[in-house]
């Protein structure tokens, strides 16, 4: 979907689509398991591993653990630098349980220690690791891509797009290298130009819900709302389950402004508080603003037919207008037992909302 066709049909009728790749993070390496095929563990057993090696297992160079725990990091798709990278080491630095890797084993343990490096700052260990993973795969589009992750953490933000468009020529439709070579574009303030990379990648893999979320975070940089909400209502689409998804939906409408684009707003955080059983604080407070805005609008506002417009709703028998009201009853009760030292704060803010 190109910007330019964005901006002509923003409100085009939405229908859910098969998912054509699951979505990973850009920078992640990956395992070799097919990108839907579900994780053999759990997040739990993950938590555990990573629980054992800090408080004993990494003493002990305990490489059977480590390696488990870095299987287990591919298979979530989780950022966790700090132990990956030493749990890497480890491994690596043993050479009687490294040779017992396959050579598969080992290049992938080496990518993980290498990114982790890069999240941690050590530069040095990445492009030794780099180095030595050219020497091995000298024209892999992999290995390029973390080169290019390498400079950008150098602050050589044209090296690396020069490098990843240099690729992108090889392989045009490598999904993680047109990912990377946006956030690229974005990290060196080139927004615009993010946005138009981001744009021609969801021409191809228009089911990756996460760069459906950054576009619109992009966007919403630029002040462009519409486009924007366009974005959230491709994400909502594809999760309408997650109540976070509308919370940003109604965050955008309220930013945007204006009497119709607050009740779109009150809309979605009323769905986003649904979703969550009444637990998104967030969302409480979104909706207390709204109210309060649209008071304020209904009583300065000059144009009569904003005024007819709220005495319709009433008489329609909307009951959105006590959502505000309701919220900001509600709110103190749940600092009450949860915080009680924050309810007077949170009292005299209510106060002031006035509803």
């Amino acid at each position: 979907l190109s910007a330019p066709l964005i901006e002509a049909n923003p409100h085009r009728d939405l229908r859910p689509r098969r998912a054509a790749w699951s979505t990973a993070r850009s920078s992640r390496p990956s395992s070799g398991r097919g990108m839907s095929a579900r994780p053999r563990s759990t997040l739990k057993e993950l938590d555990d591993t990573e629980e054992y090696l800090e408080s004993a297992g990494l003493a002990k160079r305990d490489g059977a653990a480590c390696r488990k725990y870095l299987t287990m990091v591919e298979e979530h798709l989780v950022r966790r630098p700090a132990c990956v990278a030493r749990a890497a080491a480890c491994v690596l630095a043993d050479a009687k349980f490294a040779s017992k890797l396959s050579k598969r084993e080992m290049y992938q343990t080496m990518e993980l220690h290498a990114y982790a490096s890069l999240d941690l700052g050590d530069v040095a260990t990445c492009e030794r690791h780099v180095r030595a993973l050219e020497s091995v795969f000298p024209n892999s589009t992999r290995v390029g891509r973390l080169l290019g992750c390498m400079l950008e953490a150098e602050g050589g933000h044209d090296d690396a797009l020069k490098l990843y468009d240099d690729l992108l020529k090889q392989n045009p439709s490598e999904q993680r290298l047109m990912k990377r070579r946006a956030a690229c574009l974005k990290a060196a303030g080139r927004v615009a130009e993010a946005i138009q990379a981001l744009s021609s990648y969801l021409n191809t893999f228009m089911g990756d819900v996460a760069a459906w979320e950054e576009l619109a975070l992009l966007y919403l940089s630029e002040r462009r709302f519409i486009q924007a909400v366009f974005c959230w209502e491709e994400v909502i689409v594809a999760q309408p389950q997650l109540g976070k998804h509308h919370r940003r939906m109604a965050e955008t409408y309220y930013t945007w402004g204006g009497y119709e684009n607050l009740r779109n707003a009150r809309k979605y955080y009323a769905a986003a508080l649904d979703m969550s059983t009444a637990s998104d604080l967030r969302a409480m407070y979104g909706l207390v603003l709204v109210d309060k805005k649209m008071r304020h609008l209904e009583k300065t506002s000059k144009a009569a037919a904003t005024v007819k417009r709220a005495a319709g709703d009433v008489a329609a028998g909307d009951l959105g207008s006590e959502l505000g009201k309701d919220a900001s009853i509600f709110l103190p009760r749940l600092y009450k037992a949860a915080c009680p030292g924050l309810v007077p704060v949170v009292e005299k803010q209510m106060r002031s909302a006035a509803l």
